[in-house]
C-alpha cells in the first residue's frame, strides 16, 4: 500500500483519537485494517526497554562499587551506605512527579529504580544486621512492600515485574514446602486486581499494559497449577479447559469492549491453551495416564488436604460456569468459527465423566480426535470465504495436525510418512496462494 497513504492516515487518526471523535480501539482496528504499524508502540517499546536497561545498568555498577569495600566498612557506615539506593530513588521519583509526570520513559525507570532499590537496601540492612531469615521470606516481604510504589507511580513496569516475583515465589515456596503458600499467593495476586480492572474500563493500552496483562495470565494459569491439591484424578483437565475457554471466549465477546490489543492477547494464549489440551487428549494413553497411573498429587504443597480438595471443586465449579456462560454468550453473539475453540469445555465435562466410571480410554481419545479434526476444518473454510489468512493457517494446522499426528500412529514406511508431509506443505502453500491473491483483487 501507498507509503504516503498510510503515514497521512496514521497522522489522522491519531488527531481523531485526541479529539476524541473515536476511541482508541476504533483507531487500532482501522489501523489494523489497512496493515499500519502504530509507531507510537514501537516508541513505547524503544523508550521501556532504554529505560530498563539503563536502570539496570545504573543499580549493578553500584552493587559492584559496594561489594568492593563492603568488608573493611563499620557497621553504621555500612547502615547509611545500604539505605542510600532508596533514597536516591525517592529523590528520582520525587522530580519524575515534579517535572517529569508527563514522560513515559522517567515514570516508568523511576519507578523501576525504586522497587530494585527496596530489594536493594531490604537485603543489605538484613545482611548488616544479622536478621534471620531466607530466600522466601525476603521475596515475600519485597513483593508487599512494592504494592504502593505501583499504584503511587502507575507503573506498568514494576506490576510486570510483581507478577514475575510472585511467581518466582509462588515456585519456591511450593519447591521448600512452605506453609499457608495458596493462601498467600491468592491474597497477593488480588492486590493488583484493581490495576488490571483499570486497564479493561479503560479501553486504551498501549505495549506495557499489555505486558503486564500477559504477565498476570501467566502468574494465573501458573498460580492455579502449583496451588491445586490434584487429589481428584482428571479434574486438572476441567479446570484448565474451563480456565482457557473464557479467556479465549473473553477476547472474542468483549472484544468492542476490550483494548485490542490485549483482546488478540485472550484469544492467542486462551486457544493455545485449548488446544494443547485437546491436542494432548486425542491419545488413548493421555486418558490411561490420568486415571489409572498419576501420583501427581504427592509432590504439591497441600497433599491431598481435605479442604484444598473443596476448595479445587469449588473452582471447578467456578470455572465452569463462567466457561458456560461465555460460550452461551458467544453463540448469541457471532458465528461458529468465531468460537469455535470455546466449545471444548463441553466433550471435556462429558470425557471427564465417562473416564470417571471406567468407560474405556478409547472413547473420549476418538471424540477429542473428532472435535480437533472438524474444528480444523471449519476453521479452515471459514479462511477461505472471508479471505483472512488466521483461520485459514490455524484450520490448515489444526487439520494437518490430527492427520499425520494419526499417521504416525500407523505402521507405514518413512518414504509414504515423508510425502504426507511434503503433501501438508503444499496444501498451506496453496491456501495461503489463493487467499493472498483473493484479497489483493478485492483491493483493487
Amino acid at each position: 500500500m501507498n507509503k504516503k497513504f498510510t503515514g497521512f492516515l496514521d497522522k489522522e487518526l491519531t488527531a481523531l483519537v485526541r479529539e476524541e471523535v473515536i476511541d482508541c480501539s476504533s483507531a487500532e482496528r482501522i489501523r489494523n485494517y489497512y496493515d499500519i504499524k502504530s509507531a507510537k508502540n514501537k516508541r513505547i517499546l524503544v523508550i521501556f526497554i532504554f529505560g530498563l536497561i539503563g536502570t539496570l545498568f545504573l543499580g549493578a555498577g553500584t552493587l559492584l562499587l559496594i561489594a568492593y569495600n563492603w568488608s573493611g566498612l563499620s557497621r553504621m557506615l555500612r547502615t547509611l551506605i545500604s539505605l542510600a539506593p532508596l533514597i536516591i530513588s525517592q529523590f528520582l521519583n520525587g522530580y519524575t512527579i515534579l517535572y517529569k509526570k508527563d514522560s513515559l520513559t522517567w515514570k516508568e525507570s523511576s519507578a523501576l529504580g525504586w522497587i530494585i532499590s527496596l530489594a536493594l537496601s531490604f537485603a543489605l540492612i538484613s545482611q548488616t544486621f544479622h536478621i534471620p531469615g531466607n530466600f522466601e521470606r525476603f521475596l515475600f516481604s519485597w513483593l508487599i512492600l512494592i504494592v504502593p510504589v505501583i499504584y503511587f507511580q502507575q507503573s506498568y513496569t514494576a506490576a510486570t515485574a510483581y507478577m514475575a516475583g510472585l511467581t518466582w515465589w509462588l515456585i519456591y515456596a511450593v519447591d521448600s514446602g512452605a506453609g499457608m503458600t495458596v493462601f498467600s499467593f491468592w491474597t497477593l495476586y488480588a492486590l493488583l486486581l484493581f490495576l488490571i480492572y483499570r486497564i479493561i474500563k479503560n479501553k486504551k493500552s498501549h505495549i506495557l499494559q499489555t505486558i503486564f496483562i500477559m504477565s498476570s495470565l501467566a502468574a494465573l494459569i501458573t498460580g492455579i497449577a502449583l496451588t491445586m491439591d490434584y487429589g481428584i484424578k482428571g479434574l486438572w483437565i476441567v479446570v484448565f479447559s474451563s480456565l482457557f475457554c473464557t479467556v479465549f471466549l473473553s477476547g472474542k465477546i468483549f472484544y468492542n469492549k476490550l483494548p485490542l490489543s490485549i483482546s488478540r492477547l485472550c484469544s492467542v494464549m486462551g486457544g493455545l491453551g485449548l488446544s494443547g489440551i485437546s491436542l494432548f487428549l486425542t491419545f488413548k494413553s493421555s486418558w490411561r495416564y490420568i486415571f489409572q497411573q498419576s501420583t501427581i498429587s504427592t509432590y504439591y504443597i497441600s497433599r491431598n488436604n481435605g479442604t484444598i480438595v473443596a476448595l479445587d471443586i469449588f473452582l471447578a465449579l467456578i470455572l465452569t460456569a463462567g466457561a458456560a456462560y461465555m460460550l452461551y454468550s458467544a453463540i448469541r453473539k457471532g458465528p461458529f468459527y468465531s468460537y469455535s475453540f470455546g466449545v471444548m469445555i463441553i466433550p471435556v465435562i462429558i470425557c471427564f465423566f465417562l473416564a470417571m466410571i471406567n468407560v474405556d480410554f478409547m472413547i473420549p481419545a476418538i471424540i477429542f480426535n473428532l472435535l480437533l479434526f472438524t474444528i480444523g476444518i471449519n476453521r479452515l473454510l471459514a479462511g477461505i470465504k472471508h479471505t483472512d489468512a488466521i483461520y485459514l493457517n490455524t484450520g490448515l494446522g489444526i487439520t494437518f495436525l490430527i492427520i499425520i499426528i494419526r499417521f504416525l500412529d500407523l505402521e507405514m514406511s518413512l518414504s509414504a510418512k515423508g510425502f504426507s508431509f511434503i503433501f501438508a506443505g503444499i496444501c498451506f502453500l496453496s491456501a495461503n496462494y489463493i487467499s493472498g491473491k483473493k484479497k489483493k483483487s478485492s483491493y483493487e
